[in-house]
């Protein structure tokens, strides 16, 4: 097949950019969802259904995360375009500092209130997914602050970099995991995830 514009040179340069971005989520996707395979396998089939209670509050956080974090990186982008090394330093520090402003009083108050939470949203019969659902959201009391900073390694090229972090964080995810759940069923899980 020959495509009357290709550009060896443009197409080679895209893509080694843009093949570690879609690993390093594919890890991602490893670190949040292998999860209910893991439990499916080691607790029961049930139990997913009794992680995903407690895992939907986490997955929650996780969007808002992104929704807030990712408008930034074209501003970040045009920066590291422009050379402008002191307004990254600025808006990595101030991002950060709002970001953890807004996150962690509502991660809090969302783990104080997990049980509250579950047994009006599910029932009583879900009381085991409220512990592992507060585990799971104490990992966004620290990953919040990551997020502007991510979006900036990323907009000054250093995807390789990111990729091999998550690549080790999905495989030390996934063995710790493979351990725990064995010990703590679907709380030693949600340790190797927040681990």
């Amino acid at each position: 097949m020959v495509f009357p514009y290709f550009e060896k040179e443009v197409f080679k340069r895209i893509f080694n950019f843009s093949i570690f971005l879609f690993f390093s989520n594919l890890a991602g996707l490893v670190i949040f969802n292998f999860d209910n395979f893991i439990i499916g396998v080691f607790v029961s089939i049930s139990a997913v259904t009794v992680y995903g209670a407690g895992y939907f509050f986490q997955n929650g956080f996780r969007t808002i995360n992104g929704l807030i974090g990712s408008p930034l990186f074209p501003v970040e982008a045009d920066m590291e375009g422009k050379n402008e090394l002191d307004k990254q330093k600025e808006l990595f520090f101030k991002g950060t500092k709002y970001m953890t402003l807004f996150f962690v009083p509502m991660v809090i108050i969302t783990i104080i209130f997990t049980r509250i939470f579950i047994k009006n949203w599910i029932g009583d019969g879900f009381t085991e997914s409220v512990l592992p659902a507060q585990v799971l959201m104490f990992f966004w009391i620290f990953n919040n602050t990551t997020e502007v900073g991510l979006g900036l390694m990323v907009a000054k090229g250093h995807v390789k970099s990111l990729f091999k972090i998550n690549i080790f964080n999905a495989l030390f995810n996934l063995v710790l995991s493979l351990i725990l759940v064995r010990y703590f069923g679907i709380l030693g899980v949600a340790l190797g995830t927040v681990i």
